[in-house]
């Protein structure tokens, strides 16, 4: 097992990590349920590489306006508003590719987030005072007369 953590830190710590947690689950599933005959699985006998840092990297000044400029030159008209919201909310890619309109509610400044893989519970995320009409403001422009906004909150126990 060491041999092959080794190999894989050459593909860096993550993949060696995520590689191990899989190595360790299969060999975990192969003890209790086919009773593969070991005592104790090999991979809980070796060090594993340290989590990476979490990242907390923020825009530098001019950066917001180069991303802007960097989108009018592209044909999705729905990117800049997407890096906007991403921005504002500091949504995963995944948690902005699944929000439904019935989740956002531009008069309060929120988003509802229901639970998700990575995030075991929902979640309101509130925007900056500012993101609302940041982000209203390129939405309208882009969708389909019959999404056109505001659209009528959905209702849920979290907001009252």
């Amino acid at each position: 097992m060491a041999q092959f953590r080794d190999r894989r830190l050459q593909d860096g710590p993550g993949a060696c990590r995520h590689d191990l947690a899989i190595v360790q689950h299969c060999l975990n599933v192969a003890i209790r349920e086919w009773s593969l005959p070991l005592k104790v699985n090999p991979v809980l006998g070796i060090r594993k590489p340290p989590p990476s840092r979490p990242r907390t990297r923020r825009l530098y000044p001019g950066e917001y306006e180069q991303l802007h400029q960097g989108t009018l030159t592209m044909r999705g008209k729905y990117l800049w508003p997407c890096i906007v919201l991403a921005l504002e909310t500091a949504m995963r890619k995944g948690e902005l590719l699944s929000l439904q309109w019935q989740h956002v509610y531009w008069e309060k400044g929120l988003v509802y987030l229901p639970d998700s893989e990575k995030r075991r519970r929902p979640m309101d995320t509130l925007c900056t005072p500012e993101s609302p009409k940041r982000c209203y403001k390129h939405f309208p422009r882009i969708l389909p007369p019959y999404l056109q906004l505001p659209l009528q909150p959905y209702d849920y126990p979290g907001i009252g």
